[in-house]
């Protein structure tokens, strides 16, 4: 097999994807690694290029792909070198067995035209023999896999602490509970809540502060910020992944480590436009919509059609999984792409009878609001973890700023579970104006409350007394709660505080209804029969 399964990387070689497709269908007992496995010498990261392929009964083989003869000797220093390192980081493993390190320079013109694809693993082995056992193979092949340029560790948030970040001076927030799939944030408007959204995306992502803010931040704000000349930022986040801790640093005007948390998307309230065009460029910053309208969403049919086409397995499990899972978020309702003119229609199924298909432009806004932010969630993570073809199995955080904005509170109350169920692994941290997603919260969810004042600017509290009582509660307690602090939540028509229906539902208010009615008509015949005894 072969880490990652999908085909990554945009800017290979044809040569290098026709070693990966050889390598790809490597036998048992043979694993490989694509595109640069990090190994860190003496505190620094150094890189080795292409593949590493690993035989149980044969060793290790660096493989390098190059263009030329010319290459072919530019190359040999670096990869002699390359050996050296990694007999280095494997004697760090407590291997039981000696493993022989070698290397191969492959040439374009001999992988291409000297028809050795399926052979030349093999060709290059056998001078290599030597044993490795099943464990030391294990110990290898989990080595290079944590250490490939595509690995990103899975993690969920565990605490927070932004500084000098916009309008929030401090925010510290320690030991939110690992095993909570949904974070609520909840707050007025003006208060604070997409600011820390902002922050936690970044301290995540840890993306460059100049790129995001010396610039007008979309039409809607029209606003500068600039961080170059003020206090430091300091973005830190926590994140935890089998039992170990992941601290994500971001410290401005300080670069950060380059290896960053790369299982993340975000989203800020307007998520509904796509690219039409493969050829456009596309955003490969998948927290921009949290920080302008201007950010295009990546278009999920673009890939439907790309992967239906695909004579790789990989690409056309990833289709047929896609599929399902946008047909259950839109009810069944049946998604095709087209032979003929290779769109992508939705045909809706009511009582037994279809109704004539439609384009996407065509789907009600909430629609293809879902589908915009679901497509661009799985595009992402997808590339984010290549290895991954289900999307069941994709883990990482994803930031959604409004979350119940386009949707019917039926929608509203079912979307976190929904969105939970679609995507088990991933952790969800959105803020909302509403109780009704609050209905749908999965258990163990987290809520916090923004506030703002002047002399502690934006500060956030966990109201864990809420998150015990939320499964118990109706929309009007939670309005009227420290979730949301109404004060009121009669009309302001009302005159008449009497005349206020109290009831829960339509449905008790039409039975109370019937038994006032049932009362006064019992209560009328009995004045009857005492007028008559009377007679």
């Amino acid at each position: 097999m072969i880490y990652p399964q999908s085909f990554p990387n945009l800017f290979s070689s044809f040569s290098e994807e026709e070693v990966y497709g050889a390598l790809s269908r490597l036998k048992e007992g043979r694993y490989a690694t694509f595109y640069e496995t990090e190994l860190r010498i003496d505190e620094k990261i150094k890189s080795i290029p292409d593949f590493i392929v690993v035989d149980k009964e044969q060793g290790v083989l660096i493989v390098e792909v190059i263009g030329s003869h010319k290459d072919a000797i530019r190359t040999g220093k670096a990869l002699d070198a390359a050996q050296q390192m990694l007999n280095k980081e494997l004697e760090k493993l407590g291997l039981s067995s000696t493993i022989v390190v070698k290397s191969v320079v492959l040439e374009y013109h001999s992988i291409v035209y000297g028809n050795i694809l399926d052979q030349w693993v093999d060709t290059y082995f056998v001078k290599n023999k030597g044993v490795i056992s099943d464990d030391d193979f294990d110990k290898i092949t989990n080595y290079l896999k944590i250490n490939n340029k595509y690995y990103t560790p899975s993690g969920k948030l565990q605490g927070i602490n932004l500084q000098n970040f916009k309008g929030i001076k401090k925010i510290i927030l320690n030991h939110l509970p690992a095993e909570s799939s949904w974070i609520f944030v909840t707050g007025e408007n003006g208060f604070g809540k997409t600011c820390l959204l902002q922050g936690i995306a970044l301290g995540l992502y840890g993306e460059d502060l100049n790129h995001l803010f010396n610039k007008p931040m979309g039409a809607s704000s029209g606003s500068t910020l600039s961080y170059g000349e003020g206090p430091k930022v300091k973005l830190n986040v926590r994140t935890r992944a089998f039992g170990k801790k992941a601290i994500n640093n971001y410290n401005y005007p300080k670069a950060r480590d380059a290896r960053n948390f790369r299982n993340i998307c975000a989203y800020g309230a307007s998520r509904l436009e796509t690219y039409d065009d493969h050829n456009l460029k596309k955003e490969d910053n998948p927290i921009l919509s949290l920080f302008t309208t201007k950010s295009l969403l990546r278009n999920i049919e673009l890939n439907l059609i790309l992967w239906s086409d695909s004579h790789l397995d990989v690409d056309l499990k990833k289709y047929h999984y896609t599929i399902q899972l946008l047909e259950k978020i839109l009810n069944g309702m049946e998604i095709s792409v087209s032979n003929t003119s290779k769109r992508v229609w939705y045909k809706e199924k009511r009582e037994g009878m279809y109704f004539e298909p439609i384009i996407f432009d065509h789907l009600a806004a909430g629609y293809r609001s879902m589908i915009a932010m679901v497509g661009d969630i799985l595009i992402r993570l997808f590339e984010a973890q290549p290895d991954i073809v289900e999307p069941a199995k994709l883990e990482g955080i994803v930031i959604i700023d409004e979350l119940d904005l386009h949707w019917h509170p039926k929608w509203q109350k079912k979307l976190p579970g929904l969105l939970s169920e679609l995507f088990p692994l991933v952790q969800f941290i959105a803020s909302t104006h509403s109780p009704i997603p609050l209905l749908g919260a999965p258990e163990d969810s987290v809520f916090l409350k923004v506030n703002r004042t002047v002399e502690e600017g934006i500060t956030v509290k966990r109201l864990k007394s809420m998150e015990e009582r939320i499964k118990n509660l109706l929309p009007n307690y939670i309005l009227t709660s420290a979730i949301f602090g109404m004060d009121d939540i009669k009309s302001v028509m009302n005159t008449d505080v009497k005349a206020i229906n109290m009831e829960d539902s339509v449905d008790d208010e039409l039975f109370y209804k019937m038994v006032d009615k049932k009362l006064e008509t019992l209560f009328l015949d009995d004045k009857l029969e005492q007028d008559d005894s009377h007679k």
